[in-house]
């Protein structure tokens, strides 16, 4: 909110009552639930500057989470390099959750249309950035990498959580620049988010990854420990 000048007149705890106030209204204070959090900004003047430290409109969005598939999860998926190519680094924005979704919605109905489940976004050099609605790793020889924050990515919540386990665990983990070889020479891809949580991925572009044990050892270690961690977070949060 910083970036767009916005003055919010709501803190954490603002939000947090409101949020379980309106799962208890919908009947999901004792079940998964999906919830989104969007803040625009006020009235709009038919001018496109920022008004400075304009006082956001606050929208909270709570409904009955649909989990993906089980047997995604058990298999793996199959991701496609989107015909979106990106800039490496440079673009504030894509250190963002905006709500300019067109990119994302347009990689994600290529991967649909070429038999896949996720889309990746990668640049003109061929280097990596993210996918679609999810951030990505890659393990080779028990190590685990993921393209680094300098680059236009988003700083995914899960994927942080990820990182902290892999140094927990003393899993030998590292940011750095992926290229698209880096991927089809993968022993184990996954990919990360809040709703799909820890995803394996066993095909990118129609390359079979690593030796086809999908999850792969880390992926599955990483995932073990991720559930353990959130099912403790959850167990402080029911209402």
């Amino acid at each position: 909110m910083y970036l767009l000048k916005y003055n919010p007149y709501f803190d954490r705890d603002f939000l947090k009552e409101r949020t379980e106030g309106l799962l208890k209204k919908n009947g999901l204070g004792r079940s998964d639930a999906y919830i989104k959090i969007i803040v625009t900004r006020a009235r709009y003047r038919n001018r496109f500057e920022f008004d400075f430290w304009c006082r956001p409109n606050l929208i909270i969005i709570a409904k009955k989470f649909t989990p993906y598939p089980v047997k995604f999860y058990n298999t793996g998926i199959k991701i496609v390099n989107s015909s979106i190519k990106r800039n490496p680094v440079g673009n504030e924005l894509y250190r963002h959750k905006l709500l300019n979704y067109f990119e994302n919605i347009y990689a994600k109905n290529e991967a649909y249309a070429a038999g896949g489940q996720e889309a990746f976004f990668s640049a003109r050099d061929r280097s990596v950035l993210e996918c679609a609605s999810s951030n990505i790793f890659t393990v080779r020889d028990n190590r685990v990498f993921t393209p680094t924050l300098t680059q236009n990515i988003l700083p995914g919540v899960t994927r942080k959580l990820v990182i902290d386990i892999c140094k927990d665990r003393k899993i030998n983990f590292s940011e750095r620049r992926l290229h698209y070889y880096n991927l089809v020479e993968a022993d184990e891809i996954f990919i990360t988010s809040s709703l799909m949580e820890i995803m394996p991925v066993k095909e990118v572009d129609g390359h079979a990854i690593g030796c086809g044990k999908v999850p792969g050892p880390v992926t599955d270690l990483v995932s073990m420990e991720y559930k353990k961690l959130t099912s403790l977070i959850d167990s402080t949060i029911r209402l």
